[in-house]
């Protein structure tokens, strides 16, 4: 999805929209060892200061629900969602609450 802004497809398949793949709260979002160092280094760079794990957090929800927003944009004709309660490696994934929101509000 990152690199389809601006493109457009007759059909658009985005799999496994669930909250652990794209999470759209911020208290499902895990923030990676050493994601706070880095973003410590960026910053000394940039001159700002240093963000609190729930600014970061924010911030990778913003993100999420812009990429999403790509996606969902893309298709001319079909767009296909899908997702699934368990996958081989995860059992009980989480459905993204904010597809109920859009589609229910259509």
């Amino acid at each position: 999805m990152h690199k389809s802004k601006g493109d457009e497809f007759d059909y658009v398949f985005i799999p496994e929209l669930n909250e652990e793949n794209y999470p759209t709260s911020i208290k499902n979002v895990k923030l990676k060892s050493g994601g706070h160092f880095v973003q410590i280094i960026k910053n000394s760079i940039d001159n700002k200061g240093i963000k609190t794990p729930d600014e970061l957090k924010k911030e990778q929800v913003e993100e999420t629900l812009r990429l999403l927003y790509v996606g969902f944009t893309r298709a001319k004709k079909e767009l296909y969602l899908t997702d699934a309660l368990n996958y081989k490696k995860r059992k009980n994934t989480k459905p993204l609450e904010i597809i109920k929101k859009i589609f229910l509000e259509i």
